[in-house]
């Protein structure tokens, strides 16, 4: 009984900090947002910026350097510039594939090859003149761009290389090989003109037909006419012999002026 009439001592308060937690009932914790709409709103504004980047070309700042260390990027670069380079030899390739020809055969067949470069190059000329075709990017070459000669002096001495290992070697393992190799390579450096801006497609397609052609005809017209009439005038063999010489002299006065003075 006296211990029911006892006092009973006062409750103690504990000051406790207010924990920032709120509880998943909690009606304060629904109105908070959640991540979910944070990482959508990121993923949607990157996409956005990647679109832009495949739109115009530019990388946003801060970012180009860092591709530009590593991956496809870096692989592109590298191989523009090896195309640039072949490119700027593949005028050296065919001189030098003319070169390589005189001594090799050194007869009058290949001064009438050479006499037909002449005149394919001249035709180039005077086709240009006559279209005044602008190029895709004149501030590169001002000169017209129809036809590409590029494209006609390869394709010109591809269909002679061809043309002519048919007539003497006919057809085996090694023609097979070499008929697909020369026109492949052929093709490759005359697009290269478009890869580099210096040709439109349509420019260099039609100096490829009109070099092709051109030196279908020559080779034709060789072996069945001018070949004949060779061994049996004077005359011939003088225009034949004189028109190679005066190629090779204004080839090489031609080489001193623009590509020597290019580099």
């Amino acid at each position: 009984m006296s211990c029911l009439l006892r006092p009973s001592p006062w409750p103690r308060l504990a000051l406790i900090a207010p924990s920032r937690r709120h509880h998943p009932l909690c009606k304060e914790h629904l109105l908070l947002p959640t991540r979910w709409p944070r990482v959508r709103l990121a993923l949607g504004v990157r996409m956005a910026e990647m679109a832009m980047i495949q739109s115009s070309g530019a990388l946003p700042e801060g970012e180009g350097d860092a591709v530009q260390k590593g991956g496809p990027s870096r692989e592109a670069n590298r191989w523009a510039r090896v195309e640039a380079a072949l490119n700027w030899a593949s005028k050296w390739l065919v001189a030098g594939s003319y070169v390589f020809a005189v001594f090799w055969k050194h007869d009058v067949e290949i001064m009438w090859v050479l006499l037909g470069a002449s005149a394919n190059y001249l035709l180039s000329l005077i086709l240009k003149t006559m279209l005044n075709h602008e190029r895709p990017a004149p501030d590169l070459r001002s000169d017209p761009g129809m036809p590409s000669s590029h494209a006609q002096s390869i394709c010109y001495a591809a269909t002679l290389l061809v043309l002519s290992l048919y007539y003497y070697l006919g057809t085996n393992y090694l023609t097979v090989v070499l008929y697909p190799a020369t026109l492949s390579m052929a093709t490759y450096l005359s697009w290269l003109r478009v890869s580099q801006r210096l040709h439109t497609l349509n420019q260099v397609m039609v100096g490829a037909s009109v070099g092709s052609t051109f030196g279908a005809l020559w080779f034709m017209l060789w072996h069945s006419l001018v070949q004949e009439a060779f061994a049996s005038s004077v005359l011939v063999r003088i225009a034949v012999i004189l028109g190679s010489a005066i190629f090779c002299v204004g080839f090489v006065i031609y080489m001193i002026r623009h590509w020597l003075k290019d580099e």
